[in-house]
């Protein structure tokens, strides 16, 4: 449940009125309203579409036990085909990424992972991502 704890925290760094925060729905919220692991839903951009100080941007929470990297599964494909759309427009798409247990966050453009992708690396270590190290600052 470190998704589900991930991303209320996310949600905490954007209150007031300088920030708007709409959460998509998520397959996982489907499933506990209809008792079912069989549910079929459309698969969404990102976990959030946020504006904050005029800047709008989709992100997407992971978090993630491994100690030595990110690996690059963690994304569904409806998310790299979104990221890599929205990128081509010149749009933002950002992945927060909190590594556990110590809960260190990171903020990743997708094009970085894009980039990683295209050249079939398959995880990232989180010293290659400190450039991207978050301290809780939308």
């Amino acid at each position: 449940m470190n998704w589900l704890s991930a991303q209320e925290e996310f949600e905490s760094w954007f209150k007031g009125k300088i920030h708007f925060v709409y959460q998509f729905e998520d397959a996982r919220e489907v499933m506990g309203v209809t008792q079912s692991r069989k549910v079929f839903t459309k698969g969404q951009p990102s976990d959030y579409l946020v504006v904050s100080n005029g800047q709008v941007f989709f992100a997407e929470v992971k978090s993630s036990e491994n100690p030595t990297s990110f690996p690059l599964a963690n994304i569904q494909k409806s998310q790299w085909n979104i990221s890599i759309q929205v990128s081509a427009a010149n749009g933002d798409y950002r992945f927060y990424i909190r590594k556990e247990p110590d809960q260190i966050w990171f903020k990743v453009p997708a094009v970085f992972f894009i980039h990683l992708r295209d050249a079939g690396i398959k995880s990232v270590k989180w010293e290659s991502m400190e450039v991207y190290r978050y301290e809780h600052h939308p």
